[in-house]
């Protein structure tokens, strides 16, 4: 337990050694997000009490928060919110939360009746509203991704590349895509094949087949974009979506 009499800073929130730390790749962020402090920790009495006040207050279901000091010499302190069936732009916010907020204030009000060790109102606490859905979803895109890449190009040899983002994307040879995305059948084939692949990994099961999609393109846009360089283009959102 936290004594209040000691001189503890704010490297109190530094990521300790084999400790999950925080990622703006959702599938990278996944084991940061689902961490909990021990029973004896400040954190957890002040967390638990801050997700119940934001649901008798504003109605907003909370899966976890945590805290972190990403840089050692900054007086920054990040804290997470992990939203459970509500995206952040559902309340109108994209990542960090920007001026006065209700989740703010909440906060501020918890803190008077739940001490944290090193930070008080004159203390730089930034606010990232995440959504704990995606984080789930996309860290079983991403481990699925490497079971789909050893066979995807032989059980169907139309395909000639396969990555993931948000989604999983394939690319289809240039001289058989238009013959390929003509055919709805073999498409629909290809995504169960790929359902099934990311549904091993679910394990909070935040897939199923309504949400579920595939983004097709064509290999030849894929290839002279060069690659990665794709997911920074608009022709990732312009594709097919199966």
């Amino acid at each position: 337990m936290f004594d209040k009499k000691e001189n503890v800073g704010l490297e109190y929130y530094h990521p300790k050694q084999n400790e999950p730390q925080s990622s703006v790749m959702d599938s990278l962020d996944y084991d940061f997000s689902v961490a909990r402090y021990p029973d004896s920790s400040p954190l957890k009495t002040f967390i638990d009490s801050y997700i119940i006040a934001v649901k008798n207050n504003l109605d907003i279901n909370i899966f976890n928060c945590r805290f972190e000091k990403p840089v050692l010499a900054s007086g920054l302190v990040n804290f997470y919110i992990y939203l459970k069936g509500i995206s952040p732009l559902d309340l109108g916010i994209f990542y960090i939360i920007d001026g006065n907020h209700d989740l703010k204030k909440i906060f501020y009000e918890v803190m008077q009746n739940n001490k944290l060790p090193a930070i008080n109102t004159n203390t730089k606490v930034q606010f990232i509203l995440k959504d704990f859905e995606d984080n789930s979803k996309n860290r079983a895109i991403a481990r699925a991704s490497g079971d789909i890449r050893k066979e995807i190009k032989v059980l169907y040899p139309e395909v000639a590349e396969f990555s993931f983002m948000s989604c999983l994307y394939v690319f289809i040879y240039e001289d058989i895509h238009a013959k390929i995305t003509a055919d709805s059948m073999y498409l629909r084939e290809i995504k169960e094949y790929c359902y099934n692949a990311v549904k091993k990994h679910d394990i909070d099961n935040v897939w199923n087949r309504d949400n579920f999609y595939i983004r097709v393109d064509n290999y030849k846009i894929y290839k002279e974009i060069g690659g990665y360089n794709y997911f920074n283009s608009d022709c990732m959102d312009e594709c097919m979506t199966v």
